[in-house]
């Protein structure tokens, strides 16, 4: 920071912001201590309404069509295969660590169209429920990532494998780069293709990271 009252711009201190934010749900908006009281209930179901939004456009599970690629060297991936790929690793995850073989989670496949596409009825639920159990520093946690990154899978991932609840210990687990980097695909597809605009692509991706790491700071384990 430049001056003492860049010290109240949030974006300019998110892991401040991020714990702030953490102890306000854990003590209630209003200086609530009571976890029966209905105001913090609302708080905390607001937050998982909202965060359920982003099912539906989880930018893992959104899949360009064929038609956008052909544009990669002889022997390279398109940006499709690529999508297709990390689609595929976090669906697997999903079934193995948080739910079972009989729920499923749909890609928006560009061949058909880019609409988001309605999750069964079933993983709805599930996912629901398992964000409305995460603790309240898990739960910022992953509001913070989902923000950042515009995918719940990958927030919930991060926060699953670092705080212990995906049963993961000792080093290897799904961290910052690898989220940024599933969260960021066609993005850097496409600098990789054409080159980044300075300051601003450069910027961007810093940024994702600084965002993410906090929330591996706020939950305890990085």
């Amino acid at each position: 920071m430049r001056a003492s009252t860049e010290a109240t711009r949030p974006h300019l201190i998110p892991l401040t912001s991020l714990t702030a934010r953490a102890i306000d749900l854990e003590h209630g908006d209003a200086g609530i201590s009571d976890p029966d009281d209905k105001r913090l209930k609302s708080t905390r179901a607001e937050i998982v309404d909202f965060l359920m939004r982003y099912l539906e456009t989880d930018t893992i599970l959104m899949i360009a069509p064929t038609a956008a690629g052909n544009i990669s060297g002889p022997g390279e991936l398109q940006v499709r295969d690529l999508q297709l790929q990390t689609a595929k690793d976090m669906i697997s995850w999903f079934k193995a660590t948080l739910g079972d073989s009989s729920l499923e989670l749909v890609v928006s496949d560009g061949d058909e169209g880019i609409l988001p596409k309605k999750q069964p009825v079933e993983t709805v639920e599930f996912i629901k429920g398992y964000i409305g159990a995460l603790g309240d520093y898990e739960l910022v946690g992953l509001e913070r990532a989902v923000l950042a990154g515009k995918s719940l899978l990958a927030g919930l991932r991060l926060v699953v494998e670092n705080s212990g609840r995906g049963g993961i210990e000792g080093k290897g687990r799904w961290g910052v780069e690898d989220a940024a980097k599933a969260c960021n695909l066609e993005t850097d597809w496409q600098i990789g293709k054409w080159g980044a605009v300075e300051d601003t692509h450069d910027v961007n991706e810093q940024d994702l990271r600084r965002q993410l790491g906090s929330v591996l700071l706020l939950i305890g384990e990085c």
